[in-house]
Order: structure tokens, then C-alpha cells, then sequence
């Protein structure tokens, strides 16, 4: 019995260890541009940033710095220095909701010939 507690102890503790690394590695330029190509790749819209910003402080926000987003094959949707993404509870029921988003020295382009965001 003591084994299997052990055992499970060190699986949790890795498991940990893991998920820091890739909490801190997804916030370096490599881990921003393996997440833009993951998205560009498995979905119809070009998303590109330079890096990517969480602080404890304030936890519910996600800061993307030097972002373009857009269809692809159509003109960049968004291009902003920066997008402050601000989470919420309902992230768990509605994963799509996002509470608020705030655009810093950006531009959004919104006409009839620009394809529709996906939320």
C-alpha cells in the first residue's frame, strides 16, 4: 500500500513539474510561434504573435503581444500591439465567451468584405 502511494505521489509531483514547464515555456517567442502555427494550421484563420504575457496578479488575463489575426487568404481582421484577453468563470460552460478584450494601439476591420469572426 505504501508503494502505491508513493507511486502516485511522484506521478502527481511530475505531472506538476510538467505543467509549470509548459506554463512558462508557452510564454517565451518559441512557444508563441508553435502556438500560431498550431492555430493557423488546424483552423481557416491566420493568427501570428510575438509572445504571450500571464501574471498571478491578475489571473483571469492573457496579454498577446504584436498580434494579427484574419481569415486566410483575406487582409489581416485585427493588428494590434497588444490584445488583453480577460477570462472569466464561464470559460467552463461556454469555452467560446471571453469577458472582455481590449485592443492597444490596434486596428479591427470589420466590412461586408471581411469574413466574420468566429465567436
Amino acid at each position: 500500500m505504501k508503494f502505491i502511494g508513493k507511486l502516485l505521489l511522484y506521478i502527481l509531483i511530475a505531472l506538476l513539474v510538467v505543467i509549470a514547464g509548459l506554463y512558462f515555456l508557452l510564454q517565451t517567442r518559441w512557444g508563441a510561434e508553435h502556438i500560431s502555427a498550431w492555430v493557423s494550421e488546424n483552423s481557416d484563420y491566420h493568427l501570428a504573435f510575438g509572445a504571450m504575457d500571464h501574471r498571478f496578479s491578475a489571473p483571469s488575463h492573457i496579454v498577446l503581444e504584436n498580434v494579427t489575426f484574419g481569415r486566410d487568404g483575406q487582409p489581416a481582421t485585427l493588428v494590434a500591439k497588444s490584445v488583453d484577453i480577460a477570462l472569466s468563470s464561464r470559460q467552463l460552460t461556454e469555452p467560446r465567451h471571453v469577458d472582455t478584450i481590449l485592443l492597444e494601439n490596434g486596428t479591427l476591420n470589420l466590412t461586408d468584405q471581411t469574413a466574420p469572426l468566429p465567436f
